[in-house]
């Protein structure tokens, strides 16, 4: 099994993250933003009425103008105890969405050990932006959007994360591909802002038109990983350990398309989390 953790230490990793989410809600509430668990967290609170057992994470996610809204309003009420880590404004961060990071806490993934910025115990928080319904235009958009992404991931990195599907002289050359990339962005003193703008423009071009799917185009598959409008509202409240949270009006036909028959265990080597290479509670 993926969990390496004792269950001490994963049970005290799951009530900071559970505070976290606690402070979070008290923005959205606050400042009446709309947010919605997905992926593992909406599993978690349908079928264990909180975390899965072996999970490390809470995911949740909002609609783009929702989510512009909370990155304006929540510095202003994070009181100190969270950075709010976004593409924009952290220099080593080329994830297109955010973390709400405690201060005082380390958290540094296993898998993710090569990163320049420091990060404590975190909640993610994912924007969804409308997917265009035509599928060539869906295709062109997609495509797009993971382009301006990479690139935004080469100017900051020479080296980064390729997929285990790499091997021999494929991997050598994608391997060279990126130094290379990163070098000639360097060179010419191409910014990740400027990158991070065009990946916008590719995520945000349809969101003016009044679309039936809304997807988190950082994902891994968001052509088969997305959401029906209809399907998200109104939004209900569900129960989480000792907490609710909000989740979206339907959230099967998500979770079928993500994880099949979700309501079933997976096998014990299916059972993924994020294992830290570091982790520090600090004054937890």
């Amino acid at each position: 099994m993926a969990n390496e953790y004792d269950p001490q230490t994963l049970k005290r990793v799951q009530g900071v993250i559970l505070d976290i989410f606690k402070d979070f809600k008290v923005i959205c509430e606050k400042h009446g933003i709309p947010y919605f668990a997905f992926g593992g967290t909406a599993i978690g609170a349908i079928r264990h009425h909180g975390f899965i057992p072996w999970d490390d994470d809470i995911d949740v996610c909002m609609l783009r103008e929702d989510y512009e809204r909370f990155l304006t309003v929540a510095p202003g009420e994070l009181d100190g105890k969270y950075d709010l880590l976004t593409i924009e404004n952290t220099d080593g961060y080329v994830l297109p969405f955010a973390k709400l990071s405690k201060k005082g806490t380390v958290f540094l993934e296993a898998t993710d050990t090569n990163r320049t910025y420091t990060s404590g115990i975190f909640l993610d928080i994912f924007p969804f932006d409308v997917l265009a319904a035509d599928e060539q235009k869906r295709a062109k958009q997609i495509k797009k959007a993971w382009f301006w992404a990479r690139m935004c991931v080469m100017q900051e990195y020479g080296e980064v994360k390729l997929p285990g599907s790499l091997v021999g002289a494929k991997r050598s050359a994608a391997s060279a591909a990126v130094h290379m990339v990163h070098g000639v962005l360097k060179l010419f003193h191409v910014s990740k802002a400027s990158l991070y703008r065009r990946y916008l423009k590719a995520t945000r071009m349809y969101e003016d038109v009044d679309d039936t799917y809304v997807t988190d185009f950082s994902g891994i598959e968001p052509e088969k990983i997305y959401f029906a409008k209809s399907d998200l509202f109104p939004l209900q409240e569900m129960p989480f350990e000792d907490t609710t949270i909000s989740m979206p009006r339907d959230p099967h036909p998500h979770l079928t398309l993500q994880f099949g028959d979700y309501m079933t265990l997976p096998p014990e080597e299916d059972r993924k989390n994020h294992y830290p290479a570091v982790l520090k509670f600090g004054d937890e």
